[in-house]
């Protein structure tokens, strides 16, 4: 799912082959990190994982205020994104980062879900009492409320209807 984000936005850039190299290099560079810092400590990784996902939907919230701004020009959304989160064919970069930021405000909460998992196994002490009673992840995931304002999405489901609304797409 993040390679697909980070698919998306290197189609928008339009990446020469060395710089797609450098990506590849970086990404087995913290493949290999991160997997030795989860063997350590799991709960702290799920931690940081949530954590760099809080930093991404800052980040995506300040994309869409440059963009709103016009400061980055709401261009045509890539194929790859379109067709990864079934969009219509007319989606704009808007339409994609609001996709994505939902998607990362997804990631954050469960990585933070899991993290307490982990803190309140069977056997071990909780940190915080009454931490050891949980929900399940269907209960975490989030709606950022977000108003989509003159999106491709909106505009869409106005013209067709409610029942061609896409699911991926809230309004």
């Amino acid at each position: 799912n993040e390679r697909m984000h980070l698919m998306t936005f290197m189609e928008l850039a339009n990446v020469r082959w060395h710089q797609r190299l450098l990506v590849i290099v970086g990404q087995i560079g913290f493949f290999s990190a991160y997997s030795l810092f989860y063997l350590i400590t799991p709960r702290i990784a799920h931690r940081f994982t949530g954590y760099l996902e809080e930093e991404a939907v800052h980040t995506y919230t300040e994309m869409l205020k440059m963009v709103d701004a016009g400061k980055i020009e709401n261009v045509p959304a890539p194929k790859v994104a379109i067709k990864y989160y079934n969009m219509p064919q007319d989606a704009t970069l808007r339409d994609v980062i609001l996709v994505v930021r939902a998607d990362e405000a997804d990631h954050r909460l469960v990585n933070h879900h899991i993290g307490d998992l982990i803190r309140d196994a069977p056997g071990k002490k909780p940190v915080v009492p009454g931490s050891t009673t949980y929900k399940p992840c269907d209960e975490f995931h989030v709606d950022l409320h977000i108003d989509l304002g003159p999106t491709v999405a909106r505009r869409s489901k106005a013209a067709q209807g409610p029942e061609s609304a896409n699911p991926r797409v809230r309004s």
